[in-house]
């Protein structure tokens, strides 16, 4: 288990320079808590307390949208132009995941071209998350 928290978490967020720091950790006979900050050191953090998970739960893991938006920022993709394929595995590199995504044959030439500021973020709000994705002129 410990191998693939790394590999699959870990490592992908170090590679997006978001180090992981324990903000607070507890233990007691019923549960283990841990809050992390996730973001780099030029990056805001949450440090506001999430609810506390069901007891009955084996695991959990609470998401504040600043982590997604500290992640999408370290894409870099403000103020470039991509094709579908090179976006396609832009992303796949920056989070060390395989192209999940094909692209047909005739929109391999499709350009993108990303504003200066707020390439893509997301804001989650009543059980819902939106995904603003900014195209520039």
């Amino acid at each position: 288990m410990a191998n693939t928290l790394n590999s699959k978490v870990f490592e992908p967020l170090v590679n997006l320079s978001l180090e992981p720091t324990i903000v607070e950790a507890q233990t007691t006979d019923q549960r283990v808590t841990m809050r992390l900050r996730i973001a780099g050191e030029d990056q805001l953090g949450s440090f506001t307390p999430r609810p506390q998970a069901p007891a009955n739960n084996l695991a959990s893991c609470q998401i504040n949208e600043s982590v997604l938006n500290n992640a999408l920022e370290r894409l870099e993709l403000e103020g470039r132009t991509f094709t579908l394929p090179q976006l396609i595995q832009r992303i796949s590199d920056r989070f060390q995941r395989p192209n999940v995504w094909q692209v047909k044959p005739e929109h391999e030439d499709l350009t993108i071209t990303f504003p200066k500021k707020d390439a893509i973020t997301v804001h989650c709000q009543d059980g819902k998350v939106a995904l603003t994705l900014n195209i520039a002129n």
